[in-house]
C-alpha cells in the first residue's frame, strides 16, 4: 500500500523552538512506518532561533519550500496586518495553495496541516476544494479559544470563530494537543461527530534525549534547577520571579544551595531578576541544539515551568515538561489548578504543580518541592509502563499510524 501524506507547516528547522520537534517526530516515524511523506513549509524566513541540527533527521523526508515576501516593519504595513481578518501569514497560505493548484496531478492521499499560525488551514479548506484527499487539520495549541487570541474586533471574532467551524466540519480528523483542549474544542463547536477528535500530546522522544558525553557547566556543589525554553517577558516569567522572593522571605536560607540554570532563547528577558534582586541565583545559557538537551536535563536535579494566571492556558502544556518526564525528572510547575499539568504532576506525585494565581501558596509549595527531590523523583516507579510510554512521540506516531490505516481505501 502505497500511502502518500503532504504534512504542511511553518513550525519546521531549520526553524528552533516550540513546536518544531512535533512535525519533525511526525514527518521522522511515519516515514519508518511506510509513508511517502512530503513537507511544504517555508523558505528564506529570519527566525529568532535557528536549530540546523534538525535537519539530519530529515534525510528520508521530501522538503518543499515556499518563498516567503520578507515583511517590511512600517506603520502602515503594522495597520493593514493588524486589520486583517486572517493573520500575517494567510498570505503565505495562499502562495502554497497557488502551488499545488497550478500542478496538473495531487498525489497525495493524506494532508495534515498543522497550526499556529492557523491560517494554514485555510490551505486545507482552499485545496479541498479541487483535489480528493483525507485532510487532518493539528492544532498545536488551540485557535479562537487559546488564551493569546486577541481579535481586533467583534467581527474579527465572528469571522475567525466561522473559520475555525469550517475547518472542523471538513476536516476528516481533528488533532488537539491535550484532552482538556479536545473536550473544550469539541463541545463550544459541537463538532460531529465526536470521534473524528482525538488528543496527541507532545512529548519525549530518546533519540532527541540520549546523552552525547558533554558536560554542561553546572556548579556540582548547589541543587540544580533546570528552565528549558526561551523566555517570554516579565509579563509572564515574572511570576516565578516573584514567587521565588516571596519563597526567599519564609525560607532565607532556601536558595543558598540553589542555582536556576535557564538554558534556551533569551532574548525576552525583562529585567525583574535584577530589581526583585535574584540576580546571583540565575545562571543564564543559551539556546542549544536538540541534541544537547538531553545533557543538561541529565545534570539537573529538578527542572521548572510557568505559566500565565489566564485560565485559558488551563489545556497547554509547554513541550520541555515531556522531556523532563521523560528523564523521570521532579518538576516544578507553576500554572493553573484543574488543569492537565495538575493531572500528570500531582496526580502522579512526580513534583508540585502549584496554583499561579496564589503565589503566596505557591511559595511555600515550592519550599516543599525543594525540601522533597528525591522521593518525587522515585515516585517515577510507580508509574505504569503504559502510562510512561504514551508520552513517547514514537509511539504517539504508531497511534496516528492506526488512526490512518483505518481510513485508507
Amino acid at each position: 500500500m502505497n500511502k502518500k501524506i503532504l504534512i504542511i507547516s511553518r513550525a519546521f528547522p531549520p526553524k528552533g523552538g516550540g513546536g518544531i520537534q512535533r512535525m519533525v517526530k511526525f514527518s521522522v516515524y511515519l516515514e519508518q512506518l511506510g509513508w511517502d511523506v512530503t513537507v511544504c513549509t517555508i523558505k528564506g524566513a529570519n527566525f529568532s532561533w535557528t536549530d540546523e541540527s534538525r535537519i539530519k533527521e530529515l534525510d528520508k523526508v521530501k522538503i518543499i519550500r515556499i518563498t516567503e515576501d520578507v515583511y517590511k516593519s512600517s506603520l502602515f504595513n503594522k495597520v493593514k496586518s493588524r486589520l486583517k481578518f486572517h493573520d500575517f501569514y494567510n498570505d503565505w497560505a495562499n502562495d502554497v495553495v497557488t502551488y499545488f493548484s497550478n500542478k496538473e496531478d495531487f498525489e497525495y492521499d493524506y494532508v495534515l496541516t498543522s497550526g499556529p499560525p492557523h491560517s494554514v488551514h485555510n490551505i486545507g479548506i482552499n485545496l479541498k476544494k479541487k483535489f480528493n484527499f483525507f485532510w487532518i487539520s493539528d492544532f498545536r495549541d488551540q485557535y479562537t479559544l487559546g488564551p493569546t487570541y486577541r481579535p481586533v474586533t467583534f467581527l474579527h471574532r465572528k469571522h475567525n470563530q466561522k473559520l475555525e467551524q469550517k475547518i472542523y466540519s471538513l476536516s476528516d480528523l481533528i488533532i488537539t494537543n491535550t484532552e482538556v483542549n479536545r473536550i473544550e474544542s469539541s463541545e463550544v463547536f459541537k463538532i460531529e461527530p465526536s470521534s473524528k477528535v482525538v488528543s496527541i500530546y507532545n512529548g519525549y522522544d530518546f533519540e532527541d534525549l540520549k546523552e552525547t558525553g558533554f558536560i554542561p557547566e553546572f556548579d556540582k556543589e548547589k541543587i540544580n534547577l533546570l528552565y528549558l525554553g526561551g523566555l517570554r517577558g516579565d509579563h509572564i516569567d515574572g511570576y516565578f520571579y516573584k514567587m521565588l522572593k516571596i519563597a526567599l522571605v519564609k525560607k532565607p536560607n532556601l536558595l543558598n544551595n540553589i542555582v536556576i540554570n535557564l538554558v534556551g532563547d533569551l532574548s525576552r528577558k525583562g529585567d525583574l531578576i535584577e530589581k526583585l534582586e535574584l540576580g546571583k541565583f540565575f545562571k543564564p545559557y543559551n539556546a542549544v541544539s536538540y541534541d544537547k538537551v538531553g545533557d543538561y536535563i541529565k545534570a539537573s536535579d529538578g527542572c521548572l515551568t510557568w505559566q500565565h494566571p489566564n485560565n485559558g492556558y488551563r489545556g497547554t502544556i509547554a513541550g520541555k515538561v515531556f522531556d523532563y518526564f521523560g528523564f523521570k525528572k521532579p518538576i516544578f510547575s507553576l500554572g493553573q489548578t484543574k488543569s492537565e499539568l495538575d493531572t500528570i504532576i500531582n496526580g502522579h506525585n512526580i513534583g508540585v504543580h502549584t496554583d499561579v494565581n496564589n503565589l503566596s501558596n505557591s511559595a511555600n509549595d515550592f519550599i516543599k518541592f525543594i525540601d522533597n527531590l528525591k522521593s518525587y523523583s522515585e515516585n517515577y516507579n510507580d508509574l505504569s509502563y503504559d502510562y510512561y510510554d504514551s508520552f513517547n512521540r514514537r509511539t504517539q506516531v504508531n497511534v496516528l499510524n492506526e488512526i490512518l490505516i483505518k481510513t485508507f481505501k
